[in-house]
C-alpha cells in the first residue's frame, strides 16, 4: 500500500503540472519523496517474497495461506480507493504540520490540481484490487492443484522405478523406502 500511495502522490503532480512536475514538487516541499524510493523498493521486494512463500506453502498443502473466499471486487476496489485517498490527505496534512508546505491542509491536498488525486487514487486502487484478486486466485489454484495431487491414486505398478515429486515440496519417497512394496526382501539364513 505505501508504494501505491507514492504512485497516487506522484501521479497527481504529473497530471497537474506535466513536464514541470519535478520542479513543482521541489518548490512545494515534496523533494523528500525521492529519498523514500529505496525503502519502497525493499517493501515491494518483501511483498513479492511473501507471495512466493505463501504460494509454496499452498503447493505443499497448507490451507492456512489460502483465502477462504474471494472478496467482492468492488469491495476491494472501494477499500483500496478510500485507503489511498486517506493516505494522500494524511501525507499532505503532515507536510503542512511539519512546515514544508506553504498552504492550509485543504489547499495543500486539493488546491492547485490536488483534486486530481481523487481519480488517481481510483485508478491506482483499481490496479491494487486487480493485483489482490490475482494473488488470491493464484493461491486458490495452487492449493487446488496440490489437493488433487495428494488425492490422486497411487501409481505403484506403473511407475515403481520413479518417484514423482510435487513442485516446491519435499519429494515423496518411493514405495520401497516406505515399506509398501509388493513383497518383502528375501530372508538370508547363514550357517556358521
Amino acid at each position: 500500500m505505501p508504494v501505491a500511495m507514492l504512485i497516487v502522490h506522484q501521479l497527481r503532480y504529473l497530471l497537474a503540472y506535466g513536464s514541470r512536475a519535478g520542479d513543482e514538487l521541489a518548490e512545494q516541499g515534496d523533494g523528500y519523496v525521492h529519498s523514500l524510493l529505496p525503502w519502497l523498493a525493499v517493501l515491494l521486494a518483501l511483498f513479492l517474497g511473501m507471495l512466493v512463500v505463501r504460494l509454496a506453502r499452498a503447493a505443499c498443502g497448507s490451507r492456512s495461506d489460502v483465502p477462504a473466499e474471494a472478496r467482492r471486487f468492488w469491495v476491494l476496489w472501494a477499500g483500496a480507493f478510500l485507503a489511498l485517498l486517506a493516505g494522500y490527505v494524511l501525507q499532505e496534512s503532515l507536510e503542512v504540520v511539519l512546515g514544508s508546505a506553504h498552504a492550509s491542509v485543504l489547499g495543500q491536498a486539493f488546491g492547485s490540481g490536488g483534486w486530481l488525486a481523487v481519480p488517481s487514487a481510483a485508478a491506482v486502487g483499481l490496479a491494487w484490487a486487480l493485483i489482490a484478486r490475482g494473488a488470491q486466485a493464484a493461491l486458490r489454484v495452487v492449493a487446488r492443484h496440490a489437493s488433487l495431487q495428494r488425492s490422486a491414486p497411487a501409481e505403484d505398478d506403473i511407475n515403481a522405478d520413479r518417484c514423482p515429486a510435487p513442485v516446491l515440496c519435499v519429494p515423496r519417497s518411493c514405495p520401497l523406502s516406505r515399506r509398501l512394496a509388493g513383497r518383502a526382501p528375501p530372508i538370508v539364513i547363514t550357517l556358521v
